[in-house]
């Protein structure tokens, strides 16, 4: 074992290293100290990126909470400034069912129970999202009457232009699959519009996608709901304002039809450390209301 005290002495710390009288290298005290003040150093550093890394997660949480609000409102506000009069049918705090148009049809021809109709975009309907027609009185108030499309829709294409050319002299000229016979009850002059309509329903319910929260549903007639809105709070909540009134959580009855306005409001809060609320409000006039 000799050898090895040896090697230990020959290795053993005796102070600064002297290279040609000059003092070279570090001293114990020295290292100790430069590593001290290196370990404060990236301390400080790590706790700065830390807390900047934290602001940013925060900040696009914020900003993601806040867009999708607001995409939202835009989404409802885009489909229900179309309502025409009469057509809100449910207008609760947490469920709005509206009717919406598909397409609006001019009567070229009139006959008994039916009418021949030009209608442009007859083709692109989807049958399956119709849920009846409306008619506009002389006072421009619609009536809507449940229907399907295969019960309304009879026939269209050439012999019905061929009918509106020689009832009203209709011009034809290549837009025959934009003319049809529609099975729709009473009179019907010339020039008369009528409605193509979907029922479109928006309910607030739990969420399926994130249990923990709400969402927003949409359902179009002949399909089932779809949930478009995750992680909104309780404070969501549709309301409705009647001319000359006050925005109410729930109108029903013969007040619906003079329903002016309605008020999204769309909620949504920010979990664990550094949370966060948000709301966004928008206001939608129903520009075809009476």
């Amino acid at each position: 074992m000799e050898w090895l005290g040896a090697v230990l002495q020959r290795f053993r710390f005796r102070g600064p290293l002297l290279v040609g009288g000059r003092r070279a290298g570090f001293t114990l005290l020295e290292a100790i100290v430069a590593l001290t003040l290196s370990s404060v150093i990236v301390t400080l550093v790590s706790s700065v990126f830390l807390t900047q890394n934290n602001f940013y997660r925060t900040v696009v949480q914020r900003t993601r909470v806040q867009d999708n609000l607001r995409v939202v409102t835009d989404l409802i506000a885009s489909e229900i400034r179309g309502v025409a009069g009469g057509g809100v049918t449910i207008a609760e705090s947490g469920r709005l069912v509206v009717h919406l148009p598909i397409a609006y049809a001019g009567v070229c021809r009139d006959g008994s129970g039916h009418g021949h109709v030009y209608m442009p975009g007859l083709s692109g309907i989807n049958g399956d999202e119709v849920a009846g027609y409306a008619r506009q009185d002389t006072n421009g108030d619609w009536t809507y009457t449940a229907d399907t499309w295969s019960n309304l829709l009879v026939s269209s294409g050439s012999n019905d232009a061929d009918e509106c050319l020689e009832a009203s002299s209709s011009d034809t000229v290549g837009a025959t699959a934009d003319f049809a016979r529609l099975d729709i009850s009473g009179s019907n002059t010339i020039g008369e519009v009528i409605m193509i309509y979907r029922d479109v329903e928006f309910e607030i319910d739990d969420s399926e996608l994130d249990p923990q929260t709400l969402a927003v549903y949409r359902k179009v007639t002949g399909d089932s709901r779809r949930e478009f809105a995750t992680g909104i709070t309780s404070d969501t909540k549709f309301q409705y304002r009647l001319p000359m009134g006050t925005y109410q959580n729930s109108i029903t009855g013969a007040s619906l039809v003079d329903i002016e306005k309605i008020r999204v409001i769309t909620s949504a809060s920010g979990r664990g450390a550094g949370a966060y609320s948000y709301e966004w409000t928008v206001g939608i006039p129903l520009r075809n209301s009476n």
